[in-house]
């Protein structure tokens, strides 16, 4: 078989796969070296395969002497520092920090409870950045302009205005945020969800870049001219009791209610949703979540 199909066929298969292939012959064997590996993988399991280079996604578990694949794209790391940083001079501080965050990290984790948040303490090399459960301090000055994914972990609840940069495309806070959002939202993102306690009103507030819109159990604020003809799927939570006829853009074709206020049969459910809340003819795709079930109704 011809080396350049087997390698892009090797391009639909998982990182199990691609070696299982690899085994059933010793031509297949002989080409493993010209797959791809995408899955992300500790470190420590591929460091002494022949075809080491060859993965695309690693995690790290130290990053005390590390070499990397010739072919890395990202690579992955929870930052836990076992112990406090706070009363630690400056210079010996951003040291340590650097020996622990090298600016090799593109997906970083930060997880700290000890540690408060400095600016300087995210290299530029990272892209996606994810805070720990515990993490609750200020972020304003201290998120690099290279971080596009970010999000918040469950009991952040800081004030964001002006804090998170324009770079940032995917922002997801976690349950406990109930800010103002006003003069918050960077302008370029196009996914945003908020968690379980946001209620806060977002008039004039949601960027026309924003497609995904997703909002939590205890949402609850009109949406009168508040979602931009951007958005494509919209996701309520189960408070939400506003009136929406002619509040939603033509732009929505996914719609997710949850409401577990309505306790009717399934025959009965689509009729008064489309009654109660006049949706627009856009919408393809419709889940209606009640006390029963999730019903789903595709439209064409």
């Amino acid at each position: 078989m011809c080396r350049e199909i087997v390698i892009e066929v090797s391009k639909s298969l998982n990182n199990k796969d691609k070696v299982m292939l690899s085994m059933s012959s010793r031509d297949m064997n002989d080409l493993k070296k010209g797959f791809r590996f995408d899955e992300i993988i500790d470190l420590n399991i591929i460091r002494n395969l022949s075809y080491f280079d060859n993965f695309e996604n690693v995690r790290l578990t130290s990053t005390y002497d590390v070499v990397l694949p010739q072919y890395t794209k990202s690579v992955h790391y929870t930052f836990s520092p076992p112990y406090s940083l706070n009363f630690v001079s400056d210079i010996a501080r951003k040291k340590i920090i650097q020996s622990w965050i090298p600016p090799i990290i593109t997906h970083l984790v930060y997880d700290c409870e000890n540690t408060s948040l400095m600016s300087g303490d995210i290299p530029l090399s990272v892209s996606h950045l994810t805070f720990g459960d515990n993490f609750n301090d200020d972020i304003a000055g201290r998120v690099p302009s290279s971080v596009t994914y970010l999000k918040f972990g469950k009991r952040f609840n800081h004030p964001i205005q002006n804090s998170i940069s324009s770079s940032v495309t995917h922002l997801i806070f976690g349950d406990y945020f109930n800010q103002p959002i006003e003069d918050s939202i960077p302008p370029y993102v196009i996914y945003l969800r908020f968690g379980a306690h946001f209620n806060q009103p977002i008039k004039d507030c949601i960027p026309r870049s924003v497609t995904h819109l997703i909002f939590g159990w205890k949402f609850d604020q009109s949406i009168d001219n508040c979602v931009p003809n951007t958005v494509t799927h919209l996701v309520f939570g189960d408070s939400f009791d506003q009136p929406i006829e002619n509040d939603l853009p033509n732009s929505v074709t996914h719609l997710v209610i949850n409401n577990r206020n309505i306790k009717v049969s399934q025959d009965e459910l689509l009729s008064i949703i489309l009654r109660r809340y006049c949706l627009p003819s856009s919408i393809v795709d419709l889940c209606i979540v009640n006390y029963i079930n999730a019903v789903r109704y595709h439209f064409t």
